[in-house]
């Protein structure tokens, strides 16, 4: 990686092209999207964003992209949808995302994400985001049925909708509880279904669209042991962290659209987490993996050490699933370079 390149790498995808693989990835520092081969190892083009005007970037604040395909890269400004835009592989404006505002949905701000964990998706003419709420998540009624965790724009309409039924689980409502608890993970499994993990819930939420209807998925973990725990008043930062980082949590779920596996994974506690932050002391901690078929039978759940992989950085892939070796507290990393390694997690490793 070149000077103007940072190793975390938040916000990328993977993409392939008949025999040729990609890892996409947006630079927030030099507002381009990098190109990167899988099979070199060396980026093989960088697109710059237009910025300003008409046809830029409205703000100079990014927050993902969604790379469809060489024609078709939208990339997004933080919160908000309205202002991003669509450019081709050589930074041609290709469409701007400027929809009516649906007061239904926002007040002038959308707290959407286009990260790796809740990547944005194109499926058929529309995008399909997930939002966070922008109030005080310590306040119980926050946490409710009237506000819907994924949303759609309309490409050809020009429109936003959302999801009602897709909201806050029962187990959240009207309660207060750590608020790394409160984050979740969206993964679809195809242009209609989508499966959500909940950091305290040990099945996933199946949604379907064409049904509008919510199934429990049973995918719990072997070493899942301990029951949800909320606190009775606001805490403070050091009891919201030490209750993080002492117990089990569920993360991240991934479907691998190329070996038809489903990927959740599961946060070990730390020993020591006396003084310390969940962020980011996530990355000291040990996670393990549940891999499921795509009928959401559990195969095996496989460890992985802590202070070594970043657990906010999986990304399924056509050789399996890859996991990537920037980790802070791992101090062998190297800021020239990005090693990413590559698991067959079908059978026992």
């Amino acid at each position: 990686m070149d000077d103007s390149t940072s190793n975390e790498f938040h916000y990328t995808q993977y993409f392939q092209d008949d025999s040729e693989e990609y890892l996409i990835t947006l630079n927030t520092l030099t507002y381009t999207v990098d190109k990167y081969s899988l099979n070199s190892g060396e980026m093989v083009k960088r697109i710059n964003i237009p910025m300003g005007g008409p046809e830029g970037i409205t703000g100079n604040v990014l927050q993902g992209l969604t790379y469809s395909s060489p024609d078709s890269i939208f990339v997004f400004v933080r919160g908000n949808i309205n202002g991003s835009i669509c450019i081709d592989e050589d930074g041609n404006f290709v469409h701007k995302l400027s929809p009516d505002r649906n007061k239904l949905i926002d007040h002038g701000l959308i707290n959407h994400v286009s990260t790796v964990p809740n990547p944005t998706f194109k499926a058929g003419n529309k995008l399909h985001f997930v939002r966070y709420s922008l109030g005080d998540l310590y306040n119980p009624s926050e946490l409710n049925k009237k506000f819907p965790i994924t949303l759609e724009y309309d490409i050809e309409s020009n429109e936003l909708s959302f999801d009602s039924m897709n909201t806050y689980p029962d187990l959240y409502l009207d309660k207060i509880w750590p608020f790394s608890d409160t984050d979740y993970s969206r993964s679809a499994i195809s242009a209609t279904k989508y499966l959500v993990s909940w950091p305290l819930m040990d099945s996933l939420i199946l949604f379907n669209k064409s049904s509008n209807t919510l199934d429990h998925i049973s995918a719990k973990s072997k070493y899942f042991k301990s029951n949800p725990q909320d606190f009775k008043i606001k805490p403070n930062e050091e009891q919201d962290n030490e209750l993080v980082l002492s117990n089990y949590r569920y993360g991240d779920v991934h479907y691998d659209w190329y070996n038809k596996l489903i990927y959740r994974i599961v946060r070990h506690p730390l020993k020591d987490y006396k003084n310390k932050t969940a962020w980011p002391a996530v990355n000291e901690q040990n996670f393990s993996i549940i891999v499921m078929s795509q009928n959401f039978e559990i195969i095996h759940e496989v460890d992985f050490p802590g202070n070594q992989y970043s657990p906010y950085l999986i990304i399924p892939s056509k050789a399996g699933l890859m996991l990537f070796r920037n980790n802070i507290f791992d101090e062998t990393v190297s800021e020239d370079r990005l090693v990413v390694e590559t698991f067959d997690l079908s059978k026992p490793i």
